[in-house]
């Protein structure tokens, strides 16, 4: 019995110490398991496929066909439109098309209003007596100060302005110098230098018709003047600052009346074609119309009048 008690710590320190180690050791297993079984493999794949290649793809796949959208606009645009009556308007030149789809050329009648057009088909601005200005004509002025005759500058149409400061820069390059005496007018201010021209002959002695008749020939008609259209321009020598016939002997002028076709510009009003202008001769007005054209008239000798006239 002795032997019994001395025994028995000794078997509850071994009970005991098993005991305890079972059950933790289960635990973690358990734990363990657990872990493996809620996050295992499969687990793992469905949070894969709630956001796949898929889904994203979609999302690209729309957003160049909503960038790619504006290209078919653009190429559709055309760069002709059509406003009336045959006018065509293409890359900022108006043309005139017929019937059988051909450019029109020289004189063609619209809406009872004469129109213009160059071999090549496209409009050429001709004011004169009997043509007056379009009444909703606006030109796209641009102010400048090189050779200006006056502090206020120079007033044109923005499409001649380049080619005329090119001209007058190699007119200077050659050794000449010229100013600007008039460039684009308003049609008060027509209309003031008209009055003035009318008031001169009425104090010569001719009736108001008469007088307005001869004024016609040195100032145009208001509505009938190329300054009006803010193409053309008076230049004169700076050593002969006079606006006579006598300019066409001033060194500069030979040189513009020479070169001037060059640039796109035309001596408007020619010695010797006042019946087909209207207008008497002016060696220092000058018109723009274009390189090609102005290379036609320098090669024919034809004023602007008669070169429409060549093309009925």
């Amino acid at each position: 019995m002795k032997r019994f008690f001395v025994l028995l710590p000794i078997i509850c320190l071994l009970v005991g110490c098993a005991a305890p180690t079972a059950p933790q050791s289960e635990t973690t297993g358990a734990s363990t398991a657990a872990t493996q079984v809620s996050v295992p493999a499969e687990t793992a794949a469905p949070t894969e496929v709630s956001a796949p290649a898929q889904t994203s793809a979609p999302t690209k796949a729309t957003t160049p066909a909503a960038t790619k959208a504006p290209a078919p606009t653009k190429a559709t645009t055309p760069v002709t439109s059509q406003p009336k009556n045959g006018l065509v308007i293409k890359n900022g030149k108006t043309y005139y098309i017929k019937a059988d789809g051909s450019y029109a050329r020289g004189k063609v009648v619209i809406d009872g209003i004469d129109h213009f057009f160059a071999k090549t088909g496209e409009e050429v601005l001709v004011v004169n007596p009997w043509h007056f200005m379009p009444y909703d004509y606006s030109p796209n002025l641009v102010t400048f100060y090189d050779y200006a005759q006056y502090d206020e500058g120079n007033t044109l149409d923005q499409s001649c302005v380049d080619p005329l400061l090119e001209m007058l820069g190699a007119c200077k390059k050659a050794g000449h110098e010229v100013r600007i005496v008039s460039s684009y007018r308003r049609q008060s201010t027509q209309e003031s230098l008209f009055n003035k021209k009318v008031d001169y002959f009425v104090e010569k002695g001719y009736d108001a018709e008469k007088a307005r008749e001869e004024a016609a020939k040195i100032i145009a008609t208001p509505g009938t003047s190329e300054h009006q259209l803010g193409l053309a321009v008076d230049l004169i020598d700076s050593s002969y600052p006079y606006l006579n016939e006598n300019q066409e002997n001033t060194p500069a002028q030979k040189w513009l009346m020479e070169h001037c076709w060059e640039y796109g510009f035309i001596l408007r009003y020619p010695n010797g074609k006042t019946a087909k202008t209207g207008i008497i001769y002016e060696p220092w007005h000058y018109r723009y119309v274009g390189k090609a054209l102005a290379a036609e008239l320098k090669n024919s000798g034809l004023c602007l009048e008669e070169y429409f006239e060549s093309l009925q």
